[in-house]
């Protein structure tokens, strides 16, 4: 009907607005000889079938949910859904740079919101930063706590400065009751030694923070 080339090329020609929307619109209503429908068919919210995100996308059905590594968000957290290329839809805590990065493409961006009522197999990951003055047994103490709260560990690291008796741990773990996080952050942060204890962010250096804070005098 345009005498394109390509689908590429006829893509193009939408994106730098030598065709509009509408011109395209009208053509697909002659191809397919549309008719406007005598009633708006109720648009049911999307849920994951697998039950282990307890996200529901407006105005989506059969859409595959993802949560973003950078940021791994929880229920509560602000979040903002992004459609990926071939991968469904991305979802990311609206405060992580990431999503404030997808922000510039809004035909991307979809409303997305948390299931009031997850599945009860639903698990939830979250990545906890501890920083704290090294001292014997402390690593022992941190993962009791871990333990205690029932957190399956995915992955750690731990980090410790010499120069300045600094050490930094951190955490990816699997829990299947998100208040089990907030008790988990509480009770590592009473452990002894323990300065600082909270959900990472990309991009941060814990570890520079705490160094920094330290020559401020804020930490003792």
């Amino acid at each position: 009907r345009y005498n394109f080339a390509s689908p590429e090329n006829f893509y193009l020609a939408i994106g730098e607005n030598h065709l509009t929307i509408n011109a395209v619109i009208n053509g697909i209503k002659e191809e397919i000889r549309y008719e406007e429908p005598k009633t708006v068919p109720e648009i049911k919210p999307y849920v994951d079938k697998k039950g282990h995100h307890g996200i529901i996308v407006k105005g989506a059905d059969n859409v595959m949910i993802k949560f973003g590594h950078c940021c791994n968000p929880l229920p509560g957290d602000p979040i903002v859904g992004y459609i990926t290329r071939g991968r469904g839809v991305s979802v990311h805590r609206s405060d992580c740079p990431n999503a404030q990065s997808l922000q510039s493409q809004k035909e991307r961006i979809i409303d997305v919101s948390w299931d009031a009522n997850p599945k009860g197999d639903t698990t939830y990951k979250a990545e906890v930063v501890i920083e704290a003055v090294d001292r014997m047994n402390l690593l022992r103490d941190v993962i009791a706590v871990l333990s205690e709260e029932g957190a399956n560990v995915l992955s750690s690291s731990s980090r410790v400065s010499p120069r300045d008796n600094m050490a930094v741990f951190r955490f990816l773990f699997q829990v299947s009751d998100v208040g089990a996080i907030n008790s988990i952050i509480r009770k590592a942060a009473a452990v002894h030694g323990v300065f600082d204890v909270h959900r990472t962010m990309p991009g941060e250096d814990p570890a520079a923070d705490a160094r920094k804070a330290m020559k401020k005098g804020s930490i003792k």
